[in-house]
């Protein structure tokens, strides 16, 4: 179970939005996540606090993403410099950030460079509505929904229903490594 939040907030005395997510695994927090990012998404600062990596923290600024040297006990590489020579957005906002995406028809694409904070460096990817559907979220509500996909190579994909009225991310089938994951949204 991961709970995510947003909230608006200062960073270094600029507006900014505040990523948390705790994900829970086996009734035991797994993995503790807070992010920072410019009101358009743009990445100011990751931390990650897991049982199996410890803390691993990064500043982004003047075109890099490296090791923030001010969080202690973070066990992020510090001589690793990823060059950021295309606006980013990080994959652990994927849901957050899918919500606000204009869609508008089937066969609409989108290409997003994402990075996540242990990556070398940013890659695009395509990301294509692939349809819509009505998404049954109980026994008497069914949500209209744009199906929007990314294919992350040739044997590994993942599928979002976006919400056509609220722009939630409702729910995310994955298919990678031979296994399917899902993700959904609990009210």
């Amino acid at each position: 179970i991961w709970v995510r939040t947003v909230s608006k907030g200062d960073f270094h005395n600029e507006q900014a939005l505040h990523f948390n997510w705790e994900w829970y695994h086996h009734d035991s927090l797994y993995k503790q996540v807070h992010d920072v990012c410019s009101n358009n998404f743009t990445p100011l600062y990751a931390y990650a606090a897991s049982l199996r990596g410890g803390i691993r923290a990064y500043n982004f600024s003047n075109g890099y993403m490296l090791a923030a040297d001010t969080v202690a006990g973070n066990k992020a590489d510090a001589a690793k410099k990823v060059l950021l020579n295309v606006p980013v957005y990080n994959w652990e906002w994927d849901m957050e950030l899918f919500s606000t995406l204009p869609y508008k028809k089937k066969g609409q694409q989108f290409a997003i460079a994402f990075l996540d904070p242990n990556d070398d460096k940013p890659a695009y990817y395509l990301h294509t509505v692939i349809g819509t559907d009505e998404l049954a979220v109980n026994k008497q509500v069914k949500v209209k929904c744009w199906v929007l996909r990314v294919a992350y190579n040739a044997a590994a994909y993942a599928d979002f229903w976006i919400s056509q009225q609220s722009h939630e991310m409702l729910k995310m089938k994955e298919y990678y490594k031979g296994r399917y994951r899902y993700k959904v949204k609990l009210y």
